[in-house]
């Protein structure tokens, strides 16, 4: 338990499915510390640089006390916890700040108002009317700083959210803008002085005349607003009511939990807009609304400081380099939280493959880990826009990838990619690596080139992907000579050798040293053609002459198509996002590793 430092607070299941659809890593779930009596269920994983803890309110409870109960429960069963984002969707004020469906608000001050006001709570008096009182607690200082770093970030793409949409979407298309799926303006705006007719379900019949119009936007991309959020344990249906509180505590959205737990633990809401708190409510743009705050939040956390040792190793040198490359990568601390031994008190993650080498083949460890660099990669790709923006001849290339993970046999693809092209081409090699762990059982073994240009020589690419394989099979550390070699040959050859005893895995090799590819080509070929050895290759090649003269009866292989620039409109069928393909060969894993035959 100790080890789950960020807790995300759902109202409704459909925000936590968009939160849960954004985990890097999904971990099982934890027996609760005998006698806790916590009647919370959560889902544990991992966002960016974070281990995070999950819970909803109970199905059909809502409202500050229903909120308040489950952080008390959170809070005893996770100790560790140091603060909560309150993620899910609320009614947006469109008036002075033109707040409008879809976009997300987050708490934060405004002059004397505190990032979230409870307007319901006060005492009426005979002269005065309604006084409110009490204060809640202002949004945590780690967070606001984090925000700081976020809104002053130069290499901030326009639509920094647009990968984490498509992700959800990936799951389940109801949480897609709602324009793609009704095919219409959806975003309608009634003046504050026009209520609903009663005794009407949709707005249809609505009086046109009452819409309110505004200047249309260059793009459908949800807009980021910052300023103090309602909350109340009513559900805000009136315009004008709205307007008033809007213009008395300069509200940007109402909700319905905030108040119950801003005192309770250091908290930060962020709320996407599902409607405009009136009359003319509907359920059309919730699932989108619930996207988009989730995804705000796996791009705060990701500016967030982690105290996980080996990920502020990784982040610090992460950032090091981003320095010098004039790129940004998520901030860390520079030193963990150790006790006073010295002695991290934070479970170090799974990912150090190389502690259980024999020391006298200590030579053959790179002198960067494979884990460190995928981390690097992830982190530099989430700066970069959202690849959606594909051609339609993509669809050529999506397919294939789903031809080479679903086919039984061993099978060698080759993508090839102009070196202009190159970050676009890690991207997908990087989606391919996460995908395959994280949805099957299958081990991947893997080369990524540096996010930073820094160039990988061919005796550290080969020496990577035997620690992997010898990490996976630690019989095959008997192959590894005591006596070190840095001589590309003899490390080619032990490549080769080791490679064909790894059985049942993918392996993807995408690297920008072309000596190397070709190299790595060679094996490949030489592997696959061996029937009997089970095992898939994926090389990504940046120079069309590496296949001049191969065997391209046992190779497959597909363009990367030239990304298209943006217009600020939508994609609309042409998105593709290979991450909806369902790999047969992923599909069923009840009888435990499947073999490639």
């Amino acid at each position: 338990m100790e080890k789950y430092t960020v807790a995300i607070l759902c109202a409704l299941d459909k925000e936590l499915f968009a939160v849960r659809a954004l985990f890097d890593e999904r971990h099982p779930v934890l027996p609760s510390p005998r006698g806790c009596a916590d009647s919370n269920h959560y889902a544990l994983g991992r966002i960016g640089y974070h281990n995070v803890v999950t819970s909803g309110l109970p199905s059909g409870e809502y409202g500050t006390n229903a909120a308040s109960d489950v952080v008390s429960n959170l809070k005893r069963t996770f100790p560790s916890v140091e603060f909560c984002l309150l993620v899910g969707i609320g009614g947006g004020v469109p008036a002075a700040n033109d707040v409008r469906l879809g976009d997300v608000v987050v708490s934060h001050p405004s002059g004397t108002v505190p990032g979230v006001v409870q307007y319901d709570l006060g005492k009426t008096l005979e002269v005065e009317g309604f006084i409110r009182t009490g204060v809640l607690r202002g949004p945590p200082r780690q967070l606001m700083t984090a925000i700081t770093a976020l809104k002053s970030d130069p290499d901030l793409p326009d639509n920094p959210l647009a990968k984490s949409l498509d992700q959800v979407a990936g799951r389940k298309p109801a949480y897609s803008h709602p324009s793609q799926q009704r095919g219409t303006e959806m975003d309608i705006l009634y003046s504050p002085w026009y209520a609903h007719p009663s005794a009407a379900k949709t707005c249809n019949r609505c009086d046109k005349s009452q819409i309110v119009h505004r200047k249309s936007r260059s793009s459908t991309h949800p807009i980021i607003h910052y300023g103090p959020i309602a909350s109340g344990n009513q559900v805000m249906k009136s315009a004008k009511y709205r307007d008033q509180l809007s213009k008395e505590y300069d509200i940007y959205c109402f909700e319905m939990e905030a108040a119950g737990v801003m005192n309770s633990i250091e908290c930060l809401v962020i709320r996407g807009i599902c409607d405009y708190a009136d009359s003319h409510k509907n359920d059309i743009w919730h699932e989108y609304a619930c996207a988009t705050a989730a995804a705000y939040a796996k791009l705060l956390l990701s500016y967030c400081k982690s105290y996980n040792p080996a990920i502020v190793s990784l982040a610090t040198r992460a950032a090091g380099n981003a320095r010098k490359e004039g790129t940004v990568c998520p901030s860390a601390p520079s030193n963990p939280v150790c006790d006073s031994t010295g002695k991290s008190d934070i479970e170090e993650p799974r990912n150090d493959t190389t502690s259980g080498i024999n020391q006298s083949i200590d030579w053959i460890k790179p002198s960067k880990g494979h884990e460190e660099r995928f981390l690097e990669c992830k982190s530099f790709a989430r700066r970069r826009p959202s690849w959606d923006n594909w051609p339609s001849n993509a669809n050529i290339l999506f397919n294939t990838l789903q031809r080479w993970i679903s086919n039984p046999k061993s099978c060698l693809l080759t993508l090839e990619a102009r070196p202009v092209d190159s970050k676009r081409a890690r991207d997908i090699s990087l989606e391919l690596i996460d995908f395959i762990r994280l949805n099957s059982q299958f081990h991947v073994i893997y080369t990524l080139s540096s996010p930073t240009g820094e160039n990988d020589t061919t005796v550290d690419i080969l020496k990577n992907l035997v620690t992997q394989a010898i990490s996976i099979l630690p019989d095959l550390q008997s192959l590894i000579p005591q006596q070190s070699t840095d001589n590309e040959n003899q490390l080619l050859d032990l490549t080769n050798n080791i490679l064909r005893q790894s059985k049942n895995c993918f392996i993807i090799l995408e690297t920008t040293n072309t000596n190397c590819a070709d190299q790595l080509l060679r094996i490949c070929l030489d592997i696959i053609q061996d029937r009997n050895i089970p095992v898939k290759f994926m090389l990504v090649t940046y120079q069309r002459s590496q296949l001049e003269g191969k065997s391209k009866g046992i190779v497959e292989s597909v363009n990367l198509p030239p990304s298209q620039p943006r217009n600020g409109r939508t994609v609309g069928k042409r998105q593709v996002l290979w991450r909806r393909l369902k790999p047969q060969i992923l599909d069923s894993q009840a009888s435990g590793k499947r073999r490639i035959s």
